[in-house]
């Protein structure tokens, strides 16, 4: 039985470490100074070119950790985007909008879908995103937010952040908390039977803790001294290794959205910032060499750049997250794309499951099993909607034929074969997306479900032409009504 935990040392670098720290420090230890928080600095990996791009639901970690979110936004060169733009991902279809809203309003009960679905087997020609106040909120720069459980709509948006300003700025937050710093490398990890004794830092300080986080990120310094062989890789469904950043001009006037652009080899975003347009393109090394993937890119943006920064990736999760009193978390407990703004959630799960089990003493071993399991559960979920992307493209090229004929997750696959039968999104348990975002990437990708539900034959036709009518008309009065961006 051990005691009760008074010392944590964290072991990382940029975001995870520095949003580690700070959350424990104003969450857990909450003024009361009964937890002593260290964080060994391994050094910054960002670049002056480096973006964040977050979900909606990232606010509410601003909201945990108190922070002024309006200062950050200012601070960080911030944007707002309701969703994203994809295009050049089939070689027949347009570019499609997801957005972070629902379609139109249930009547009777019944999805909006399944009565879009059958208005679109009469003739309906107005595409389903066109019901949607996020994806016209993006298109028409207007700041529109979700009011009451009574409004047709659920719009939220999240933000770009420029990654260094941002980091900086949650640094200075976190050492004013009290969070103590040291900075340097971990030269050696004393261990016995999965736990960690101390660490012996390269300058010659020994950091001695009762709970260890490891929050750096690919390198996984303590988690892979721990347990050997615990890094299961998603390379076979994510082939592209390789990304490359940098920046242009800024837009004017700056989209509501962020622009993803299948290429050859990979894909590409451009998330608008104030004083930056943020550029991150992946690609697999396989396919294509950097100077190639280079001059597409200066031709498909049109624009010449000179300085491209460039690194590894590898998608993938740690098979135990959490070993003895190591807990590793966020990019460190999985390598998540950035594609769909995804690539910095595995750090907001792992804060709400922290919260949620963070041991007082004991063995834990209870705590552990779940964050493990539950850790996998959200990631492979999320790890699923990134896939979609990838399975559903109908470009020409080896790398996306590739792409599209891997073999699925099984999960993945019945949740494709049940939206190609019914039109209808199975939700698990632990899922991040719900059934309006899937219904978004799915239709946009140009998936046809076999059929609508029988159930909305119960409205007639002249009925369903006026209810669909008076929502596009409620999304034109609210885009006017709304303030410009």
């Amino acid at each position: 039985m051990t005691s009760q935990i008074k010392k944590i040392a964290i072991v990382g670098r940029d975001l995870d470490a520095w949003i580690t720290a700070f959350f424990l420090k104003t969450v857990l230890d909450k003024s009361r100074n009964t937890y002593e928080i260290t964080l060994i600095d391994l050094g910054t990996t960002l670049t002056v070119h480096d973006i964040f791009a977050v979900l909606p639901s990232y606010k509410m970690l601003h909201k945990t950790l108190g922070a002024n979110e309006e200062k950050l936004r200012k601070t960080a060169k911030a944007t707002i985007f309701f969703g994203q733009r994809f295009s050049g991902w089939s070689t027949k279809r347009s570019d499609f909008f997801h957005a972070y809203d629902r379609h139109g309003i249930n009547f009777n009960g019944i999805d909006f879908f399944q009565y879009w679905l059958k208005a679109v087997a009469n003739g309906l020609k107005v595409p389903l995103e066109d019901f949607s106040l996020g994806v016209a909120a993006a298109k028409h720069r207007r700041f529109v937010t979700f009011t009451d459980e009574n409004d047709f709509s659920h719009a939220a948006y999240g933000y770009h952040l420029s990654a260094k300003e941002y980091v900086d700025a949650i640094v200075r937050a976190a050492l004013d908390a009290g969070v103590k710093r040291e900075v340097g490398e971990v030269k050696e990890i004393s261990m016995e039977n999965e736990t960690i004794k101390f660490l012996q830092l390269a300058n010659g300080k020994t950091i001695e803790a009762d709970f260890y986080i490891d929050a750096s990120g690919s390198d996984a310094v303590l988690i892979s001294a721990l347990v050997s062989d615990n890094f299961q890789s998603w390379e076979h469904w994510f082939p592209c290794d390789r990304m490359v950043t940098t920046s242009v001009p800024p837009l004017h006037p700056i989209p509501a959205f962020s622009q993803i652009a299948a290429f050859s080899s990979g894909w590409c975003g451009l998330y608008p910032l104030q004083n930056r347009t943020a550029v991150q393109a992946l690609y697999s090394s396989h396919n294509a060499s950097f100077s190639d993937v280079v001059c597409e890119l200066k031709s498909h943006l049109g624009i010449e750049f000179d300085e491209v920064a460039e690194r590894n990736i590898k998608c993938g999760i740690l098979k135990r997250p959490w070993v003895g009193n190591c807990l590793s978390l966020g990019s460190t407990a999985a390598t998540l794309e950035p594609l769909e703004a995804l690539q910095q959630h595995s750090l907001v799960v792992s804060m709400v499951m922290l919260r949620q089990l963070f041991p007082n003493g004991g063995e834990y071993e209870n705590e552990r099993e779940i964050y493990n399991d539950k850790m996998h559960s959200f990631l492979n979920n999320l790890r699923d909607f990134q896939l979609s992307h990838y399975a559903l493209n109908s470009r020409d090229d080896p790398f996306w034929r590739g792409c599209r004929n891997a073999v699925l997750p099984e999960g993945l696959t019945k949740k494709i074969k049940l939206y190609k039968e019914r039109g209808y999104i199975s939700i698990r348990e632990d899922e991040t997306f719900q059934e309006e975002n899937w219904v978004s990437i799915f239709n946009g990708h140009g998936l046809t479900p076999e059929c609508y539900s029988p159930l909305v034959d119960n409205m007639n036709e002249e009925e369903m032409i006026k209810n669909f009518q008076s929502i596009l008309r409620m999304i034109k009065e609210r885009i006017h009504s709304s303030p410009l961006l």
